[in-house]
């Protein structure tokens, strides 16, 4: 058996750590990071390609090229093929899915299985989702009525709203969510704080 073969899946990590940790040091730099589709980037996905074809890992930098080069469906594809595989170990391609649900508008039932399917396999992660309205609050009283309402939800940890700067005349926010740990979600009931707060 070729070595490569044999220590593939130690391959995907190494390759994976290797584009994080590129990332974080540009950081620190000041610089602008590197993107998905940064030559080291397109490197590591050709690489991971001939090396473990086959594995969600490989899949999921697949899509994530995708859709930084503007294809949303061809990384939609990718991701469904990775979630095939049941990736449980890879947070990143868990949350990066629930978020993309969630910024297409996927009813509630998928975009609850796609949060839980997360949170169950890693309850501890301390990464966020975001969730848009618009219009959002127009007040202060709104502001903070919404707010209030969010923690009231008991999957809810922490959430803020951020404004959304648009020139076409919209008023859009997101709303930023940290989760409980362990906790289930339910994706309704931020539609709910939202509808009682600002109704119509």
């Amino acid at each position: 058996m070729p070595w490569h073969r044999r220590y593939r899946l130690l391959l995907v990590i190494y390759g994976i750590c290797l584009l994080v940790g590129g990332r974080e040091w540009w950081l620190s730099r000041g610089s602008e990071p590197p993107g998905w589709f940064t030559e080291e980037g397109r490197a590591l996905a050709e690489v991971l390609v001939r090396v473990t074809p086959d594995e969600a890992d490989t899949e999921f930098i697949q899509g994530m090229q995708s859709l930084a080069s503007g294809d949303v469906a061809e990384y939609e594809r990718f991701l469904e093929e990775a979630l095939v595989r049941n990736p449980k170990h890879n947070d990143m391609l868990l949350r990066f899915h629930a978020q993309h649900l969630i910024d297409t508008g996927a009813d509630w039932v998928t975009v609850n299985q796609a949060l839980n399917r997360w949170r169950i396999n890693h309850p501890f992660d301390v990464e966020t989702i975001n969730y848009y309205i618009d219009p959002g609050p127009e007040t202060d009283l709104q502001l903070a009525a919404l707010e209030d309402a969010l923690l009231r939800v008991r999957w809810i940890e922490r959430a803020w709203l951020e404004p959304i700067a648009v020139e076409d005349g919209t008023r859009p926010w997101r709303i930023v969510i940290d989760f409980t740990d362990g906790a289930v979600v339910d994706i309704r009931d931020v539609d709910r704080a939202v509808g009682f707060v600002l109704p119509g």
